[in-house]
């Protein structure tokens, strides 16, 4: 595996585009059907970025947005950690209610397969693992203000810690397999590429 910390590409259907990781913007984007979306923490919306760079809003009327996450589905996953809940949007941005409510300060989210959330519940220090049907369930604990999250291709979990600079790897059962510490200050956003790299928002380095 190759950790990337220069810049972000995330490809686009016949294109990429580059994106800019700016110093505490945890700010989180998901690509599907060649459209990225973009969470807009201080506005409070969700932005459709098509491959051409068309820019619309996709939802409002959020409090603080922290993370986003894309089922297997279309649909818009959203944290919203100041009311400790996670919210769900159709693909077509209709607001489908609360998934799952009553967390502690949640913040990353990633799908393995079609129906496994994992979050990173920062308040508790753990993350937790949530069902299509809703169950809720601790998959690791004992981290360190934890606040990304992101799944390889191979089914890894990888977590990243903010205080503790760094990056925890596990597989699906939950068993820690490896420890990521170089080059890390304050790691926010976790994203794969298709070739397996793994790209780190270095938000204490203001750098990817």
């Amino acid at each position: 595996m190759t950790i990337r910390r220069t810049s972000l590409w995330i490809p686009f259907h016949g294109g990429a585009l580059l994106v800019a990781v700016i110093l505490f913007a945890l700010t989180i984007a998901v690509r599907a059907q060649g459209t990225l979306y973009v969470a807009n923490p201080g506005g409070g919306t969700i932005d459709a970025i098509t491959p051409s760079g068309s820019i619309s809003t996709f939802a409002t009327n959020f409090g603080y947005i922290d993370f986003l996450a894309r089922d297997s589905s279309g649909n818009i996953y959203a944290s919203l950690a100041t009311s400790n809940a996670i919210e769900k949007y159709s693909a077509t941005g209709t607001d489908l209610g609360a998934f799952a409510s009553g967390l502690n300060t949640p913040q990353g989210l990633a799908f393995y397969s079609s129906s496994d959330l994992f979050v990173v519940n920062s308040g508790s220090n753990s993350v937790l693992k949530i069902t299509s049907g809703g169950t809720t369930s601790t998959f690791v604990s004992g981290l360190n203000f934890p606040v990304s999250i992101a799944v390889n291709s191979q089914g890894n979990i990888f977590v990243g810690s903010f205080s503790s600079n760094t990056i925890t790897v596990y597989d699906l059962a939950g068993t820690l397999l490896e420890t990521i510490t170089s080059g890390l200050s304050g790691p926010g956003q976790l994203a794969f590429d298709s070739a397996g790299n793994l790209y780190v928002a270095n938000q204490l380095g203001q750098c990817v």
